[in-house]
């Protein structure tokens, strides 16, 4: 499983930039910082499908007191979880940096947790 955490997220735009095991990079459409779980899974699905896997994302949403919370506005952390379907030998990724484009967001993705 991987998981991305945007803290303060403010509908600026980032792309995720892919190595894979095999030292080949690419990178994911551009994505918005306030984005949805099927938003994320649909723009990095052609990088996990070309390692044989389809991404299932979540997400879950917190306010100031790290407490989840539905409130649009109370909202000062996503935390997203990227799972594959199923499992297979090798990994998906030898490294994931983010791209900032245009959001102020702080953005980390950590694979393997």
């Amino acid at each position: 499983m991987s998981r991305l955490t945007i803290k303060n997220p403010d509908g600026g735009a980032f792309r995720f930039a892919f190595t894979s095991p095999d030292l080949k990079r690419s990178a994911s459409e551009e994505m918005k910082a306030n984005m949805s779980a099927s938003e994320i899974c649909n723009k990095i699905r052609p990088y996990y499908n070309t390692r044989g896997v389809h991404p299932v994302c979540s997400k879950k949403v917190y306010d100031k007191e790290d407490k989840e919370t539905e409130k649009a506005e109370e909202v000062v952390k996503a935390v997203y979880e990227i799972k594959v379907d199923r499992l297979i030998s090798k990994e998906t990724t030898a490294d994931v940096k983010v791209a900032r484009s245009s959001t102020k967001s702080e953005i980390t993705f950590e694979r393997n947790v």
